[in-house]
This record gives C-alpha cells, structure tokens and sequence, in this order.
C-alpha cells in the first residue's frame, strides 16, 4: 500500500471574486492510494486565504506528507486505515481539505469494485441532494446572473 500527492495549480476562466479578494488560479493536491493492483483518488483542495489550514504550500505540503508517511507505515488494508483515520490522526479535523482528500483516496480504492461510493437513494437516482451553490463576487449584474442560473431547475415547494 501507497500513499502519494501532486500538486496541481489550475486558472480560472474568469477573475473568481471572494470576500478576501480576486483569484486567478486554484491550488489542489490529489492524493493517490495504490494497492493490490487498484488506485484511489482523492483531492485537497484550498482557496488561499479562506482555507483555515492553509498558510503557504510548503507548510501545507509538510503536513500532508506527515499524514501520508504514517499512512505508508500502517500494515492495515485500506478498509481497516478508513474505520481507524480518527485514532490514526487525532487533529484531522483540523484540517478539513486534508481530511477530505485522504478519506476520499481511502474511499474510492474501497469501492473500486462497484464504482458506487456510498449505496443510497441518491447514488441509485432517487434523489437529489440539496446544496448551497457558489456564487463568486462580482458586479451585482454578474451576481444576480449566476444566482439565476443557480435557480434554473430548482424544484421549489410550498
């Protein structure tokens, strides 16, 4: 079993306005799980400035190869890593977008077999999932576009 990151820097198609100013470009690290054969995937994923774990890439990098070096170490199968990550890594959750990456390498290896992640209503069609959707600052004009592109479709009920 191994554990692995890359880096990846994407840009932006449009100046991506948030409430600590205009992005460019979009950082992410995607974490690979190989085992047996099969490869998991997961990402890390920050917004500078907004992320709360994040200061600068080296010291985000750092602390990820800590987590995925311990995980490299462990002699447990994936499923066993997934049921244990809490008592492995006390302070992930201090680290959201990391913890995300690396539950979602462990996920995805489980499930290569099906290709279903979670087996719900949902993942078989019957439902939908509500979510709050981004809209990035702009103008208003721009802003109240996207809100209505956000809203084409919504089912509404009373």
């Amino acid at each position: 079993m191994k554990f692995t990151m890359e880096k990846h820097v994407l840009d932006f198609n449009f100046p991506a306005g948030t409430s600590r100013g205009v992005l460019a470009q979009k950082k992410l690290w995607l974490v690979y799980l190989t085992a047996n054969g099969h490869q998991g995937v997961g990402e890390c994923s920050i917004i500078e400035g907004l992320t709360p774990e994040y200061q600068h890439d080296e010291q985000y990098e750092a602390k990820l190869k800590v987590y995925l070096n311990t995980l490299n170490q462990l002699k447990l199968n994936p499923e066993e890593i997934l049921d244990a990550l809490d008592s492995f890594f006390p302070d992930l959750n201090q680290h959201p977008s990391m913890r995300f990456g690396i539950e979602c390498a462990l996920i995805s290896w489980c499930s290569m077999q099906t290709g279903i992640w979670f087996d719900n209503n949902f993942t078989r069609g019957r439902n939908s999932i509500p979510i709050n959707g981004l809209i990035w600052m702009g103008d208003i004009a721009w802003m109240k576009s996207q809100v209505e592109k956000k809203n084409y479709g919504r089912v509404h009920r009373a």
